[in-house]
């Protein structure tokens, strides 16, 4: 049973089922409180990337069974409140695309376009480098290697610092280890403006390797501030200008020699300094923004009606 909807598969007792005496959807919604309750999603594993609750787990637990009617009550009653929750949900995820959307407008004035610009493979101190393919069988949950996958950079103007994944550790991991300031660019994605999205490496992510669908730029930095490129790019210009490059299919993508025919405005250090405080500034703004645009703890919701629902509150 996954408590998060995203498998689910439920068996209940053809006995109880046949007399009418059990909704499914009781069971559902009660093991699914449970598995908050208990936090039984922190201790129970399956392979890696994979969270079950055991079959043991579930046998020796005993379920309330109130009549049916009473069943159907409380079902409707969760039923109605989750969908709420979901509309609350639909409604944040809306507003905080607003908020990203404001971003890219907001650093166009940053950016002054036209004047000193230069191609994109003009600034490299490396050649830029694709990323490592590993198989199901190479990832591992102890003593690994962090691996830097697309939905830890996407949308970001820094990797994450929490990365989900890690590889065994073997030969084939250095040549992809990240140093401080390089810059991951999205080679392919199935979200078209995805393609070409770029994040900044941080302190936290140096010694971690990057995914197969993910190219590496190591910029000279005399010339180029990494967090300046990144910027950029994520202005509405920079977006235009990696579009142009972005090749529309089921799975959209981005590759070296695209890159390389890209050029960027490059003022001088200082200036780039002084337009990466506008940046910080515009950033902190909408991020505050967001924040305050609702005190909903969405998260804690699903929960909390479970919760009440089988502490006899409906």
């Amino acid at each position: 049973v996954d408590p998060w909807g995203k498998s689910v598969e439920s068996r209940v007792d053809t006995q109880l089922a046949s007399k009418k005496r059990i909704l499914p959807e009781w069971i559902w919604h009660y093991v699914r409180q449970m598995c908050f309750r208990h936090d039984a999603m922190r201790h129970f594993r399956g392979g890696v990337g994979q969270q079950r609750v055991p079959r043991e787990y579930l046998e020796d637990t005993q379920i309330p069974l109130p009549p049916i009617d009473e069943q159907r009550r409380v079902v409707d009653q969760i039923e109605t409140c989750l969908n709420k929750v979901k509309e609350i949900e639909n409604l944040r995820r809306e507003i905080d695309q607003e908020f990203e959307s404001l971003v890219p407008s907001a650093l166009e004035e940053v950016f002054q376009t036209g004047a000193n610009e230069r191609k994109i493979g003009e600034l490299f101190s490396e050649k830029p480098k694709n990323g490592a393919y590993y198989a199901k069988n190479d990832y591992t949950e102890v003593d690994g290697v962090s691996m830097v996958r697309m939905g830890e950079m996407f949308r970001r103007f820094e990797v994450s610092e929490s990365i989900e994944k890690s590889v065994i550790v073997d030969r084939r991991c250095e040549p992809y280890r990240l140093k401080l300031g390089d810059i991951l660019v999205a080679r392919r994605s199935i979200v078209y403006e995805g393609s070409g999205t770029m994040a900044v490496v941080t302190p936290k992510n140096v010694g971690a390797i990057f995914e197969s669908s993910i190219i590496r730029l190591r910029l000279n930095e005399s010339l180029i501030i990494p967090e300046f490129f990144v910027a950029f790019f994520h202005s509405a210009e920079g977006f235009r200008r990696r579009m142009s490059i972005t090749k529309k299919s089921t799975i959209s993508g981005v590759n070296q020699k695209g890159l390389l025919s890209l050029s960027i405005p490059v003022p001088s250090i200082e200036s780039q300094r002084t337009a990466l405080k506008l940046v910080k500034q515009i950033r902190q703004s909408v991020s505050a923004a967001q924040q305050n645009s609702t005190n909903t703890e969405i998260s804690n919701l699903r929960e909390s009606i479970l919760f009440h629902a089988f502490g006899g509150e409906y």
